[in-house]
């Protein structure tokens, strides 16, 4: 009996699937790019409004628009460099049926963005509350000012940015080290936190 032959199609169709993939993470975060831009430019509009609340006494619709508007900034930067990242490891569990796990490492960098949204909203609440911070999140107190500049400073000479350092790898350098095994929920959170530590104190 004379072999089947080979779909010569398959290699391309996952090839067309990658590049479908990737085009869909840009078109994204430049949409929120966009989005962020709009919300510059048109600083009067109702709903750019509701994120730049006047006192800390927010209603339902601002806390909404604050915490959209962190987690979709967040989004934003990280998603063109977690790509890599995201489209090797899934392309590793494709090819080794498990999809699901596949799925739950994409579930997860959305999570760490979303709690990185909601963290960063009770913090703006706080600060506001405080009168540290006015509507456009500017600092209003010298010592919140100082406070964030040692602590910067002190970033860059602590084991901390070395640890997020030595996590923060290629994407190939992580599957031939782990072998794709690393558990999908555990990894994006160190990539995540290992991308935005060091960005957040000017790395």
């Amino acid at each position: 009996m004379r072999p089947l032959p080979a779909d010569r199609s398959l290699p391309m169709r996952k090839e067309a699937s990658r590049t479908a993939g990737a085009g869909l993470v840009v078109g994204l975060s430049l949409a929120g790019w966009g989005l962020l831009a709009w919300m510059v430019v048109d600083m009067g509009n109702p709903v750019v409004q509701l994120t730049m609340p006047g006192d800390s006494d927010w209603s339902t619709a601002n806390v909404a628009a604050l915490f959209a508007m962190w987690t979709i900034m967040m989004a934003t930067m990280m998603l063109p460099s977690a790509l890599p990242m995201v489209l090797t490891f899934v392309r590793v569990n494709v090819q080794q049926a498990a999809v699901g796990r596949a799925r739950a490492f994409v579930a997860a960098y959305l999570l760490v963005w979303s709690v990185y949204g909601a963290a960063a909203t009770v913090l703006q609440w706080v600060l506001q509350r405080l009168d540290w911070v006015d509507p456009m999140i500017v600092s209003q107190s010298m010592t919140l000012s100082a406070s964030l500049l040692v602590i910067a400073g002190a970033y860059q000479f602590s084991p901390l940015k070395r640890m997020c350092l030595a996590q923060c790898r290629s994407p190939l350098g992580f599957v031939i080290a782990d072998g794709g095994r690393a558990l999908p929920v555990r990894s994006p959170w160190a990539f995540v936190m290992a991308s935005c530590a060091p960005a957040a104190a000017g790395r």
